[in-house]
């Protein structure tokens, strides 16, 4: 477990790295896997100000979205995936207190990494409060959301362009698995427009969010625009999808055409050879000079005749 303490110092606006200032917002950095069973968490939590409840819901071992409100504060919870295609996500927490939030993820969080590149070049939250910079989290994980749809909607396109060029190197396992990341994509978003309408609702008295509306709408407002988006990659999906099974199909068909005109070429054919092949003493042609290749003529000209009238019936298209 690393923890990183970050400062903003409310005179100036100043954001510094390591030392407080006097009335000063801090933000606790919590980096932790979550296979890591640290005891040392809930001692943490309580000496950063957290209550007994807060301190239970960031330490029960459970994978699901959740926005609650506890006795000095506000609780997170939604995933997070480092990357559109990835096969599973971590779930990050974020407590809000009135002067201080403290957030726990994983060593490697694409997210919090942006919240630091975003004060590092000098964007800062709305106000020197928990709210404001819960807020300001929240904006760069919608950011992050639209950055993945963009991801997984040019993986969508340039499947899209493989089947219309290349059809028959498309496998079937290819889409499925294309199919299945984009809806646990989907999932993601889902969750996370949850957490962040939920936000709407809070009333909490220590820490509350009437003040920022408008900065809160917005955010909801990019969110659900993702995740509307990613409704459609869905069904844009669904429908490559279907344009695939019917390839196939067509493939299928055409050769089970071929497999019919060979039959049909073949079984004239072996009820001449079969009359032929009889072994009847008394036969007509047997003694005729010309039989054999009297046959050979016949067995050509229904073949060239099968041949026509299929090619006429559009079977060779």
């Amino acid at each position: 477990m690393e923890v990183r303490h970050y400062h903003l110092s409310i005179p100036d606006g100043a954001w510094l790295g390591q030392k407080p200032g006097e009335h000063a917002l801090a933000w606790h950095d919590i980096r932790m896997e979550e296979s890591e069973q640290e005891p040392r968490l809930a001692g943490l939590l309580e000496k950063l100000g957290a209550d007994e409840e807060a301190v239970t819901l960031c330490t029960l071992p459970v994978r699901f979205p959740a926005v609650e409100v506890t006795r000095n504060g506000v609780f997170l919870r939604f995933p997070q995936r480092a990357a559109w295609n990835g096969e599973r996500a971590c779930y990050v927490m974020l407590l809000c207190l009135k002067d201080a939030l403290i957030s726990i993820g994983p060593a490697q969080s694409p997210l919090f990494d942006r919240v630091l590149q975003r004060l590092e070049k000098g964007r800062r939250p709305a106000e020197a409060s928990g709210q404001a910079l819960l807020l300001f989290i929240m904006d760069a994980c919608a950011d992050i959301s639209a950055l993945q749809y963009m991801a997984a909607r040019s993986a969508v396109e340039n499947l899209a362009d493989r089947l219309d060029d290349e059809p028959d190197n498309i496998r079937q396992d290819e889409l499925i698995t294309l199919r299945r990341r984009v809806s646990r994509l989907s999932l993601q978003c889902e969750d996370l427009r949850y957490c962040m309408s939920a936000l709407q609702s809070v009333q909490a008295q220590n820490v509350p969010f009437s003040h920022l509306k408008a900065e809160l709408h917005d955010i909801v407002d990019s969110q659900s625009h993702v995740a509307r988006s990613q409704d459609q990659l869905e069904n844009r999906l669904r429908d490559l999808h279907n344009d695939c099974l019917l390839h196939a199909q067509r493939k299928t068909d055409y050769r089970l055409r071929v497999l019919t005109v060979l039959t049909s070429l073949c079984m004239p054919l072996g009820v001449i050879a079969g009359i032929y092949g009889m072994n009847f003493h008394f036969m007509p042609e047997l003694e005729w000079r010309y039989g054999y290749f009297f046959t050979l003529g016949l067995m050509a000209f229904i073949t060239a005749a099968l041949l026509l009238f299929f090619f006429k019936k559009g079977w060779f298209k």
